[in-house]
């Protein structure tokens, strides 16, 4: 639950001025049906008569401009959204939080290229499902960064483990399963320029390999 809040909040802060609008257009026909209904019966009811037109006319309005917004953004965003996954470390083996810790590092200059955030979550390799655990932690998000320690070079190490890494690397623990592992980055609004995840795949930016801690 945690981690889909996380992940709701920039939505939410879009969503916002647009729910403020609906709500006010319903308020406005309250409004108008309580002063006319002063008024008389036939006024009453022509009032609702068009104000029924209107809803009409404004659920098709929303529906034609919510498929326009979603062609306009990929015409002149490119992809949305890119799934770098991963279950295996850089030596090709399969991740397993019984067997191994792991580091994965973000260089300096290596952040993921978004507009927007990106996040990597993790999940169980069996179930597919969150991983409980003492932090309540599923996944670190570019929103955390200020909260998250940097090297002195300015890079970024996540501690993939099931144990705490201990009080001094807590901050940048991602919590794993004591099993396999199945991780997912997310990257929203990703760049067009270089460095790029664009195309999937084939990109001029990579996921950083996750490498067993030494």
């Amino acid at each position: 639950m945690h981690a889909v809040l996380r992940e709701l909040r920039p939505t939410l802060a879009l969503a916002f001025p647009i729910v403020v609008g609906q709500v006010s257009q319903m308020l406005m026909g309250i409004t108008d049906s309580v002063m006319i209904g002063r008024v008389g019966k036939v006024p009453l009811a022509a009032s609702a008569f068009s104000h029924s037109l209107w809803i009409v006319v404004f659920i098709i309005g929303i529906g034609l401009l919510t498929s326009v917004s979603v062609l306009v953004a990929r015409s002149t965003m490119g992809e949305e959204a890119v799934y770098p996954l991963a279950k295996h470390d850089a030596n090709g083996e399969l991740l397993d939080g019984s067997k191994h810790k792991y580091t994965l590092t973000f260089p300096p200059e290596g952040f993921p290229p978004v507009n927007a955030f990106w996040s990597v979550t993790m999940y169980d390799g069996k179930t597919q499902l969150l991983i409980e655990n003492p932090i309540n932690r599923y996944l670190i998000n570019s929103p955390m960064l200020p909260d998250l320690k940097k090297g002195p070079d300015g890079s970024l190490t996540l501690y993939i483990q099931k144990d705490s890494p201990g009080p001094e690397r807590e901050s940048n623990w991602l919590p794993a399963p004591d099993g396999p592992i199945y991780l997912v980055m997310r990257l929203y609004w990703p760049k067009t320029e270089a460095p790029s995840v664009l195309p999937p795949g084939e990109g001029s930016w990579k996921p950083p390999a996750i490498a067993v801690a030494k």
